[in-house]
């Protein structure tokens, strides 16, 4: 996020306090909808970081004590080879592949309507 908010035009946050918008109005109706791309990049990016996270679990803790490290990877893993749960590991790999798609698809259609309404008032 920091990244984005160096990337902003600062032309326009000195406009917004030239017309006296307070630091509130300012980073909600400047700040935050020019950072919207970023923050899905973002969040897409760490969704799927999160899904892969499973050796440094295995390696120290096997989602453990009780389920308080257990990921999604890991909770896949245990239900196929160590409770023999195959078919549930099947099922619920293709629902996350479901959800994940969603996702992406949802922050690809946001990249891109933003683009539009950016071209689109563009002079």
């Amino acid at each position: 996020f920091l990244s984005g908010f160096a990337a902003l035009p600062r032309q326009l946050v000195n406009a917004a306090r030239v017309m006296s918008a307070s630091p509130w109005q300012t980073f909600w109706r400047v700040e935050l909808p020019l950072l919207k791309p970023a923050i899905v990049i973002a969040v897409i990016i760490r969704s799927m970081e999160a899904l892969k996270l499973f050796d440094p679990v295995v390696l120290l803790t096997f989602g453990g004590p009780g389920t308080s490290t257990q990921t999604v990877a890991y909770f896949l893993w245990e239900q196929v080879w160590v409770f023999n749960k195959f078919s549930f590991g099947a099922a619920a790999s293709i629902l996350l592949l479901f959800i994940f798609s969603i996702l992406i698809f949802f922050g690809v259609y946001m990249l891109i309507s933003q683009r539009r309404a950016v071209e689109g008032s563009a002079p």
